[in-house]
């Protein structure tokens, strides 16, 4: 009977420490003082397939939509260059002596013929 008694305090202390510990964490909130003017400003909500952010005020504000199948331009030459790969070295290289315009240069030879990036979707 001592046991089972034992038992009952035990398990209601360790369910009353339990709920504590949970009522005692933090919130995650963020708190701004004004509204996101620029897109560069926002926060992204997301998955990693979709996307979505807003800026704006209260009387005028965007919502930017975003899908990872949404591209401009056409799918990716699997036939690119082979030797891409090689070109990153010199290209860290002239990063690392801020020499801008010879890495822009070389980075055609990495990126291909035509750069696609993400269309928004609305």
């Amino acid at each position: 009977m001592k046991s089972l008694i034992f038992r009952v305090i035990l398990l209601c202390l360790v369910c009353f420490l339990i709920a504590h510990s949970v009522n005692a964490q933090s919130p995650h909130e963020l708190w701004y003082s004004q509204p996101a003017e620029y897109f560069e400003e926002t926060l992204m909500l997301g998955n990693g397939k979709m996307g979505a952010t807003v800026f704006g005020g209260i009387d005028v504000d965007s919502i930017y939509l975003n899908d990872i199948t949404l591209w401009t331009g056409e799918p990716v030459n699997p036939a690119m260059n082979p030797d891409a790969h090689s070109f990153i070295p010199r290209i860290r290289e002239a990063l690392a002596n801020e020499d801008y315009a010879l890495a822009d240069s070389l980075q055609h030879f990495v990126q291909g013929s035509f750069s696609q990036s993400y269309a928004p979707l609305g």
